[in-house]
């Protein structure tokens, strides 16, 4: 017994092959039997519609693929709940033709399916269902924690005094966050004062006593005695 897709003829019993390229907009499906494409088409992005599709394959084995990706699992589990053997692949496993840089989503659903048919893909784990859900409360507990973070620095930093915060920093002195900008130019100022009493106090020692200090007792000057004459 014949059952058709399109124009051709598909035997109950045959291994059918599907490529399925997932997007947002619509899904590629491209369905090859013995070597040949049976099927191409751009359907909307549901089970329905593939659903109409796997009617027409009803009695065949049927044998699908889509690569790994944001849309996760769940066409997955649609897929093998209809009998379907379906795996995922990575995308980083598919073969690539060297030259060849179109990439289209039909071009790309019949690579699938193509490279399936070879036996050439690499089925990724796929978690139970259990492990998936622990995976997504991890993944939820850590965006709550990011959304607290983000709501508690906006909070604190709603309660800074403006003057705080727009303080413009000096040299040698930063702003701080409760208004001690003023004190923090004081300081400099004193420091800076300090040091002119250095430099002055220094330039009123006589050179002996700074080569003094700086060199050691040992390497003193001292003024040069006059020559002798012969």
């Amino acid at each position: 017994m014949l059952q058709s897709l399109g124009s051709a003829h598909l035997p109950k019993g045959s291994d059918v092959f599907l490529g399925i390229d997932v997007s947002i907009t619509s899904w590629h499906v491209t369905v090859r039997f013995l070597g040949e494409t049976a099927f191409s088409a751009s359907l909307p992005p549901s089970c329905e519609a593939l659903a109409r599709v796997l009617e027409r394959l009803r009695g065949c084995r049927v044998h699908s693929v889509y690569e790994a990706g944001a849309f996760g699992y769940s066409l997955h589990d649609w897929l093998v709940e209809q009998g379907v053997d379906s795996i995922v692949a990575s995308p980083s496993h598919i073969p690539v033709e060297v030259g060849n840089r179109v990439k289209t989503d039909r071009r790309d659903s019949l690579k699938l399916a193509t490279t399936l048919e070879a036996g050439l893909l690499r089925p990724i784990f796929i978690p139970p269902m259990r492990q998936r859900a622990d995976r997504e409360l991890v993944r939820q507990r850590d965006r709550l924690q990011r959304h607290r973070r983000a709501a508690m620095i906006a909070r604190s930093s709603s309660r800074t005094p403006s003057h705080a915060r727009s303080a413009p920093a000096g040299p040698g002195a930063a702003p701080f966050s409760d208004g001690s900008g003023i004190f923090a130019s004081k300081t400099t100022a004193c420091s800076r004062s300090s040091r002119r009493r250095e430099v002055s106090s220094l330039s009123s020692t006589s050179a002996f006593e700074i080569s003094k200090d700086a060199c050691g007792p040992w390497r003193t000057r001292s003024p040069m005695p006059p020559r002798l004459r012969s």
